[in-house]
């Protein structure tokens, strides 16, 4: 992207994203030495040694517009998954402490986010017995006269 400013070229000089906005810079004050030797400027753009700088609001600003419009049931829907699968990073991060684990190597991680996944993906299974089809998961596993107990 190529902002000009009263005929120069001006720099990029990075994206402020406090306020979701591009920072352009005089050439003469910000550029390599090469492009601070072409530009000739008349008189001096600003009094400050930073030089002029100028903002551009982008105009592809996704919290403003969005792919999807906001309040359509296609919205809501992407909503939804969006919570679920937020509720299950904070179930894998808390309930079963993938966040307080100690393991420097990726290798690690990888496993344990592995094994916490399948945990909850059983923790599914079991309620879903429970609840639906009125199964006794623990009577099935531990013999009938142990959950008795």
């Amino acid at each position: 992207m190529v902002f000009f400013y009263h005929g120069f070229c001006m720099v990029f000089g990075g994206y402020d994203k406090t306020r979701n906005r591009l920072k352009w810079r005089c050439p003469k004050f910000a550029g390599s030495r090469r492009v601070k030797a072409e530009v000739r400027c008349v008189s001096l753009c600003s009094p400050s040694s930073y030089g002029q700088t100028v903002y551009t609001k982008p105009s592809d600003d996704l919290r403003l517009f969005t792919p999807t419009p906001r309040n359509s049931e296609t919205w809501k829907s992407v909503h939804r998954l969006r919570s679920g699968s937020e509720r299950s990073f904070s179930r894998k991060k808390k309930d079963y402490e993938l966040e307080r684990c100690r393991v420097r190597s990726l290798k690690a991680w990888y496993w344990r986010a592995h094994f916490v996944a399948m945990n909850q993906h059983l923790d599914a299974w079991v309620e879903h017995a429970v609840k639906e089809c009125a199964f006794n998961v623990w009577s099935e596993v531990l013999g009938s006269s142990v959950a008795a107990a």
